[in-house]
């Protein structure tokens, strides 16, 4: 429950950006990211939800894929809604806030909800090499989002 409720929090803080952004650069930069990023999201939620498929009943898998579907679409239209505000100094700090809250979610997420799970797994207990290939997966993939904030 806590990686649906933090990965929803994520999605709908990441649609308020995206909905208070004006400039055509800023539009186009987010939709990219946000169309892979939702993607590989959904990706992790759905292995996730799959893994646990035997205890969860269905009216509470159908919830939490539905919360997912529409939490970036509610986010983006609340940021709309409050972008008459954005040359306001507060709504600026606010934004900052947001952002950070939806760092630390996703980095919360991807280490605590995720990568500690798929690194006990039973089955790589003795293929190290497997688990470096990981890791370093893992590390392409930061620097592939720190080369893309850098670029925005």
């Amino acid at each position: 429950y806590i990686l649906e409720l933090s990965v929803a929090i994520h999605s709908i803080i990441l649609g308020v950006s995206f909905g208070v952004e004006t400039g055509f650069r800023g539009i186009l930069v987010l939709s990219i990211s946000l169309t892979i990023h939702q993607f590989i999201e959904g990706v992790a939620m759905g292995s996730m939800l799959k893994q646990y498929k035997d205890s969860i009943q269905k009216l509470t898998m159908t919830s939490f894929l539905l919360v997912f579907s529409a939490s970036i679409s509610v986010g983006v239209v609340v940021g709309m809604i409050t972008s008459v505000y954005s040359a306001t100094a507060w709504f600026r700090f606010m934004q900052g806030i947001c952002g950070s809250v939806a760092a630390g979610t996703l980095l919360y997420v991807s280490l605590v909800e995720q990568l500690a799970v798929q690194f006990s797994r039973r089955e790589l207990e003795h293929r190290e090499g497997v688990k470096k290939c990981m890791v370093a997966a893992f590390g392409l993939g930061y620097a592939i989002m720190v080369l893309m904030a850098r670029f925005e």
